[in-house]
């Protein structure tokens, strides 16, 4: 369950950050033709699942926009400074 709960806010954080970025922008919240805003969930998706399809995305410039990169190092994070010390 704390995994499950972990894995939602590194989401939230990710899907925010690649929305509002000023270098990526506009991911799942778009414009159409009559300027109305819409909500397109699968270009998020498609986003999320892309690494495992354009090997340039593990690149040093695209990790910043790589959801992979950051579940990682957050897991990590979380693992070595909150629950690794609960194991002593």
């Amino acid at each position: 369950m704390i995994l499950l709960c972990n894995i939602l806010i590194i989401f939230v954080i990710f899907s925010l950050y690649v929305q509002f970025s000023p270098t990526m922008g506009n991911i799942w919240l778009r414009h159409n033709s009559e300027n109305n805003v819409i909500f397109c969930p699968m270009n998020l998706v498609r986003l999320i699942c892309r690494p495992f399809v354009d090997a340039y995305f593990w690149h040093y410039d695209f990790l910043a926009i790589n959801f992979w990169v950051y579940l990682v190092v957050y897991l990590v994070i979380v693992y070595n400074f909150f629950i690794g010390y609960n194991d002593n």
